[in-house]
């Protein structure tokens, strides 16, 4: 009697020439309360980050420093700059991020760029 066929899974792999990009979310902002003043931008609440959101966006830094960017963008909201900061201090260090698009003429992305700007 024959074995029965397998199918087993393979690891994505985008086509040639594909960009991947990831999302992060915005480490837990300070909270709003109740007779305070709640700043906004461009309609949005722009609070900085909580104690722990800064703890979110430091853990960030460190798990994202092993991977290899062309590029990072953040709203011009507080609370995605303040959660970049620490990766783009870690990336900035980064051995491998050395040289990176001199072949293009690009600049080492070490500053948050806007997508609004």
């Amino acid at each position: 009697m024959s074995s029965p066929r397998r199918f087993s899974q393979v690891p994505y792999q985008g086509p040639p020439g594909s960009t991947e990009l990831l999302l992060v979310r915005h480490g837990a902002s300070t909270d709003a309360v109740e007779g305070e003043d709640f700043e906004l931008l461009e309609g949005h609440g722009n609070p900085a980050l909580s104690d722990i959101g800064r703890e979110q966006a430091e853990f960030v830094g460190v798990r994202l420093a092993r991977q290899q960017f062309e590029a990072l963008y953040v709203t011009t909201l507080r609370r995605t700059a303040e959660t970049a900061a620490p990766l783009v201090r870690t990336y900035a260090k980064c051995a491998w991020a050395n040289g990176m698009g001199a072949s293009s003429g690009r600049k080492l992305p070490t500053a948050i760029r806007s997508l609004y700007g």
